[in-house]
């Protein structure tokens, strides 16, 4: 999109766009960094916020997260020294994911009740607006597809082709494990910091819990690996770090400050009706 904008409309619109990914890019990635975290506790057998430190500032902003500060900068130290075994990290993860979605999705189904659905809509169009919001903000990964234009033999073709059969299956599965969530457990039940986990173990399946927790780190992590991709790109588009991109070398400066932002907003938290509200709003 900041290519695109670049050749179509101008510096302008891509300046205003490239700040715009680069800034959900950051939230995006302290939000999964917290999620890494909860996620973590359930394998130790532990409430998702032990890990974290409480403080007293404002809700919200009262979680310190030095666990998800240390995963950034694992993830952004992996990503500095090679983009190769990035790229097996993330085939792997990739590998592991799959499999961990189509369990939950079977074993979901397995234990599911009609009657958590009940009543289907409890917050009425609003609501589902709302949620709406806060589910693109998870579809934000599309973008990785656009920025793998060289290694494709026909990006003319690969890349449309590519960005809607991803986004399609993506959908399908996305609603799948939503819906075998929502019957698992009425939604006034379900977790917000391990959701899957903690369903499984309140169905019965408290081994279940471990893979789902297991898989959940892996694709977290992967998320957090291909955030530094899309970010690296975008900048190999502009002259000023071209010469980074083309010999092949990461660009560990401009890392580490985009690795220190990342870090600053998962240590002090991200408020559900300030940042993450702004950065799935405004890219829209």
């Amino acid at each position: 999109s900041f290519a695109y904008l670049r050749v179509e409309l101008g510096d302008l619109a891509a300046f205003i766009t490239a700040g715009n990914i680069l800034l959900e890019s950051i939230v995006g990635s302290a939000a999964v960094a917290r999620s890494w975290t909860s996620y973590f506790t359930t394998l130790l057998d532990r409430h998702p916020n032990s890990l974290r430190i409480h403080t007293n500032l404002t809700d919200g902003f009262n979680l310190l997260d030095p666990t998800a500060v240390g995963v950034l900068i694992i993830a952004s130290t992996i990503a500095m020294t090679s983009a190769k075994k990035t790229s097996y990290f993330n085939w792997i993860a990739s590998a592991v994911n799959t499999v961990v979605i189509i369990f939950v999705i079977i074993a979901g189904f397995a234990h599911a009740k009609t009657s958590n659905l009940k009543p289907f809509m409890p917050h009425g169009p609003e609501g589902v607006f709302q949620a709406a919001a806060i589910v693109y903000f998870a579809y934000g990964g599309f973008d990785n597809i656009a920025t793998m234009a060289e290694e494709t033999k026909d990006p003319s073709r690969d890349i449309p082709l590519g960005l809607l059969g991803s986004m399609s299956i993506i959908t399908v599965i996305y609603c799948l494990m939503a819906l075998a969530l929502s019957m698992m457990q009425k939604y006034t039940e379900i977790d917000t910091n391990a959701a899957y986990s903690v369903a499984f173990q309140n169905v019965g399946m408290k081994w279940a819990k471990y893979l789902v927790a297991l898989g959940a780190l892996k694709g977290m992590s992967e998320h957090l690996g291909r955030h530094f991709t899309v970010i690296f790109t975008m900048m190999a588009v502009a002259l000023l770090v071209r010469r980074y991109y083309v010999r092949g070398i990461t660009p560990k400066k401009n890392l580490v400050i985009i690795a220190s932002s990342m870090g600053t907003c998962a240590c002090w938290g991200i408020n559900p009706g300030g940042w993450v509200g702004y950065t799935v709003t405004i890219p829209v």
